[in-house]
């Protein structure tokens, strides 16, 4: 490129320099760096002690919870139990850093919101290891649910620790939080005859310790919201949680849950939460919605690093063992754990699973009087039938039907073997084998003969004394038969005179209006194994909830009596 000065007449080329590869010299040091380095010379020189700075230094990116503990048992003996330490808290007005406490009786509940690796699940572990800690001198228990990454079930070993729920267990869900509505009633009724209006209250009042403090951890609230508030079947799970959120404070049970969203909370649940722990946001126009300054925290912020929400004041929240590296944190929970049984800590309630075998040595022979039908999964406990009526045994094939049958027939014998029992169904049939029958029919003449022989006994009432049991397998097989009149009449008898008949068939066999069938069905009262969620209406006219075939192991079924129905547990027969 040329470069000319333009003027009348020829123009005048630049003297453009050629390039010169050399480099400047740096500069020496500024005036102000050799003045503070003399100054430190002189300093050291004359033996100066550093003089006292007029701030403290930045929070940690970390503390150890175990060297915070000490710290928080030099508050009273009161307050000690009623704390939970949190973290440290910066406070530059007062040029001091300092514990901060979760105190549930005061701040209520507690949610802590932020984005996935900022700490959540951390703050709640710090939480049940800072309670575990008091239960040495307070009893407190802690149950978890956890939707999230299983950040909480490093959790289970330590005593005070009943149990942690995946969020999809709805079997221990609603045990848990159908328990804890009951023991929020029964606290409801103790505390008002003590006049007693919080736990710390009560204790002082009546001198009793031993009632424990309930802290129910939720981790994942948007998951859990998205399972149980939108399903019509656990929307009533869902309303049990918002009144332990709303009731639970006064009377000692209290929920600490984590969410990424600030709207993952609804506005009518938000109401009963009265503490927010705010960690970094993936968002920065969530802080606004959470009400704290967008400036406190950023995306450099380290894991743990919070504030409250409406204050300013920063907050790293601790972790035992000072170590984010989880494996080192379950190590030293499993170790505390161990030191906690040493010491006799008491164990919480667990909740417990219905399982998935029983012996029939495993249940009574009767229940309050009755048979045992086996045990419910709402109650844990064994639950009896009526041995009256008509009662239907479906499902679809290979589900456990012929099983389920020949226990009926098992419990009504343990129940009282002077029953007499009369068998109609195919010979080739397991329980046409079971030497229990006072008389059996395999084919319409034997069911003609039978007939003849028991109808008058049917037709008597049965009283006081239990009556006759007559028992139908492969119902479907005797429709358009011969021997279908004599069965229908069989059955009529039997459920106008109180005695009992069992039918079989596949769920499609009773769907049919034939006469022998509806005498049956129409008592609606049965049990379908291995259930559908159709079953309910279309059997017994009576809505199931939304089931999984998958969760219904061999024996496991919905009882229904008197348009109730329940899921149970059926013994496996000798």
């Amino acid at each position: 490129i040329d470069i000319e000065w333009l003027s009348f007449g020829a123009g005048t080329p630049w003297e453009i320099p050629a390039a010169t590869t050399s480099r400047p010299k740096p500069a020496g040091p500024k005036d102000i760096t050799r003045i503070v380095d003399s100054i430190r010379a002189a300093a050291a020189t004359a033996g100066l002690p550093l003089p006292r700075k007029p701030w403290l230094p930045d929070l940690a990116p970390s503390y150890d919870l175990d060297e915070l503990l000490p710290l928080s048992l030099k508050a009273s003996r009161e307050e000690a139990m009623t704390a939970l330490v949190l973290g440290v808290m910066d406070d530059p007005a007062n040029q001091a850093q300092h514990p901060v406490f979760w105190r549930p009786d005061e701040d209520g509940n507690l949610a802590i919101y932020g984005a996935s690796g900022s700490g959540k699940s951390a703050a709640l572990r710090t939480l049940a290891i800072a309670a575990c800690i008091i239960a040495k001198t307070a009893r407190i228990d802690v149950y978890g649910f956890d939707c999230g990454a299983s950040g909480l079930a490093m959790l289970e070993p330590l005593p005070p620790v009943g149990a942690i729920i995946d969020g999809s267990d709805q079997e221990r869900v609603g045990r848990l939080l159908r328990r804890l509505a009951q023991t929020l009633d029964e606290r409801a009724a103790t505390f008002a005859a003590a006049r007693a209006g919080s736990l710390p209250d009560y204790r002082r009042i009546t001198g009793d310790a031993a009632l424990p403090r309930i802290v129910l951890l939720i981790d994942g609230f948007a998951a859990f919201r998205e399972l149980y508030e939108n399903s019509s079947e656990l929307a009533f799970l869902f309303s049990l949680l918002a009144r332990l959120l709303a009731e639970g404070r006064s009377v000692g049970i209290h929920v600490a849950l984590t969410a990424e969203r600030p709207n993952a909370v609804s506005t009518s649940l938000s109401a009963s939460i009265q503490r927010r722990l705010i960690l970094r946001q993936a968002d920065e126009n969530s802080y606004t919605l959470l009400n704290i300054p967008k400036d406190i925290l950023g995306s450099q912020s380290p894991a743990g690093r919070a504030v409250f929400a409406e204050e300013s004041n920063e907050i790293q929240v601790s972790v035992f063992n000072a170590s984010p590296d989880t494996e080192r944190q379950a190590a030293s929970i499993d170790k505390l754990a161990k030191s906690m049984v040493q010491v006799g800590v008491p164990p919480a309630p667990g909740v417990e699973r219905l399982p998935t075998f029983i012996p029939a040595a495993g249940v009574p022979a009767t229940v309050g009087g009755l048979p045992t039908l086996g045990v419910a999964e709402d109650t844990l406990a064994p639950v009896g039938f009526r041995a009256d009526g008509t009662f239907m045994v479906a499902g679809l094939p290979g589900s456990g039907r012929t099983t389920a049958l020949r226990w009926l027939v098992q419990s009504l014998h343990r129940w009282d073997p002077r029953v007499p029992k009369y068998f109609v169904g195919p010979a080739r049939s397991i329980l046409h084998a079971a030497g229990l029958w006072a008389d059996t029919a395999t084919s319409e003449a034997d069911v003609a003969a039978l007939s003849e022989d028991i109808l008058p006994l049917l037709e008597r009432p049965a009283g006081d004394h239990p009556g006759a049991v007559l028992v139908i397998e492969s119902l479907p097989e005797f429709l358009g038969s011969s021997a279908e009149n004599a069965l229908v009449a069989l059955i009529r008898a039997a459920r106008r005179s109180g005695h009992f008949v069992i039918g079989e068939s596949e769920t499609a066999g009773w769907g049919s209006a034939w006469p022998l069938i509806a005498e049956i069905r129409n008592g609606r009262r049965g049990i379908v194994v291995q259930p559908d969620q159709a079953d309910g209406d279309g059997l017994f006219r009576v809505g199931f909830p939304r089931v999984k075939r998958a969760d219904f192991p061999l024996g496991r079924g919905i009882v229904v009596d008197a348009g109730k129905y329940r899921t149970v547990q059926l013994p496996m027969p000798d």
